[in-house]
């Protein structure tokens, strides 16, 4: 974790803070940090649900930055042809207000994706403070396990159309890698509406902040010390994380899933938090120990062989919502 993020400090494309710019959750947690030993001393800090925070925060902040990045190449053109583009820039300023606050989009770029009328509520919610906790784990996990099977059959496909190549046309071509990379990993298919608006919105608040510099500067080609300088490093696949290496033997996650899928194959149906919790004390799963302590037929807490402090029962009942995806309110409190 400290090797990946210090190498993402520098990349133009995983951090916001080389655009020089700050995300929602800037204040939440610090910024990427750029030397390794600083680095590991932080991660040893940190217990898991904290790094699983941290991770899920910068995977949300990079997959924004290539919204924003969509965005700012769909005014290009715009700007190319425009007579006057400190005006076209200040119009353009107005449009985005326009849509966060009223949902009105007059924007230049693409707006398919767009969630236009989720936006300004959204928007509402984040500016006071009263938005839904968006980030859950599972949803990243899939959609990294999905994305990473579809890039495997995307590069299978672009062998097959590299071998047809001379007998295609450009355009035939053109129109078949389109195809192929249309057929990508969606983020719609994974993640929650509030993660994918909040994101937009994100992506929106800076690209007004690239708006404002082409109104200071007169232009829409930054230089590199005021936009930032893209490095063409490319990661080395094998040393690269994902929320699967990232899960820890020793979070409870595989004890918990494992008694629950037991729980529903004994009683034919799903736990409570409660009734789990005492399941896994009574009917430890194979090949983890379970101890605890109980007060009748209440478990106040759970110790799992491998996790350092023992669960009592709002983490518990947190980590079954999380996992789970479950609001479970029926609850004996006794």
């Amino acid at each position: 974790m400290a090797e990946s993020e210090v190498f993402d400090a520098d990349q133009y494309d995983f951090n916001p803070c080389i655009h020089n710019f700050k995300s929602l959750f800037f204040d939440d947690i610090p910024p990427r940090i750029k030397d390794l030993p600083s680095a590991i001393s932080y991660y040893e800090s940190l217990s898991d649900e904290q790094i699983e925070s941290r991770y899920s925060i910068h995977y949300w902040e990079t997959c924004t930055l290539g919204a924003y990045d969509s965005l700012r190449q769909g005014s290009i053109e715009y700007f190319h042809r425009s007579i006057d583009k400190r005006v076209l820039a200040r119009r353009e300023v107005q449009n985005v207000d326009l849509l966060l606050n009223e949902g009105k989009c007059q924007i230049m770029p693409n707006k398919e994706h767009l969630l236009i009328t989720e936006i300004p509520a959204a928007y509402e919610k984040l500016i006071k403070g009263i938005w839904s906790e968006f980030f859950i784990a599972e949803e990243l996990e899939a959609y990294e396990i999905a994305n990473e099977e579809d890039s495997q059959k995307g590069m299978r496909a672009f062998m097959e159309l590299n071998k047809k190549r001379k007998e295609m046309s450009d355009s035939e071509f053109i129109d078949c890698a389109e195809s192929i990379i249309s057929n990508g990993t969606k983020y719609i298919d994974y993640f929650n509406v509030d993660w994918i608006v909040s994101m937009q919105i994100q992506s929106l608040i800076w690209y007004k902040e690239f708006l404002k510099k082409v109104i200071k500067y007169g232009t829409p080609y930054l230089p590199n010390q005021i936009e930032g300088k893209r490095d063409e490093t490319v990661r080395d696949n094998n040393k690269g994380i994902t929320f699967n290496r990232l899960r820890r033997s020793n979070d409870g996650y595989e004890a918990i899933t494992t008694s629950y899928k037991n729980f529903v194959s004994v009683h034919d149906r799903n736990p409570q938090w409660g009734e789990l919790m005492l399941h896994m004390l009574e009917n430890p799963p194979n090949g983890y120990v379970v101890s605890g302590k109980q007060r009748r037929q209440k478990v106040e807490e759970l110790s799992i062989e491998g996790i350092e402090k023992p669960i009592d029962r709002d983490a518990f009942r947190k980590r079954f919502v999380r996992y789970f995806n479950e609001s479970d309110i029926k609850q004996d409190n006794s």
